[in-house]
């Protein structure tokens, strides 16, 4: 659980770190030099081990679906380079020599 992660009480992890929305609770949002960052980013998720279900789904929120350009708002995403071609055919010859005979 974050609040026991953080050292804290339940209802002091709300008050601190959290802004009700909706039926629910959300991480805060602070102002940084770069731009605007969860309450818990410190140069990496200071919570990582506990982080909440809002932290883990990210960035499958469903506000997010359909803009993959704001996936990068998060540091913690990282984008990794395309396989070219002659990559793939290479390790799918690879996959096939080691499949047992049909």
């Amino acid at each position: 659980m974050l609040a026991t992660h953080l050292g804290l009480a339940p209802a002091e992890l709300v008050d601190r770190y959290l802004v009700k929305r909706g039926y629910g609770y959300s991480l805060r949002v602070v102002s940084t030099e770069a731009g605007p960052a969860c309450i818990l980013y410190d140069g990496g998720c200071s919570a990582y081990e506990a982080r909440p279900p809002q932290c883990r789904e990210f960035p499958f929120w469903e506000e997010l679906r359909e803009d993959r350009g704001a996936w990068g708002d998060c540091p913690g995403i990282v984008p990794r380079p395309q396989a070219r071609p002659a990559q793939a055919d290479e390790v799918r010859g690879r996959r096939e020599a080691r499949a047992p005979p049909a």
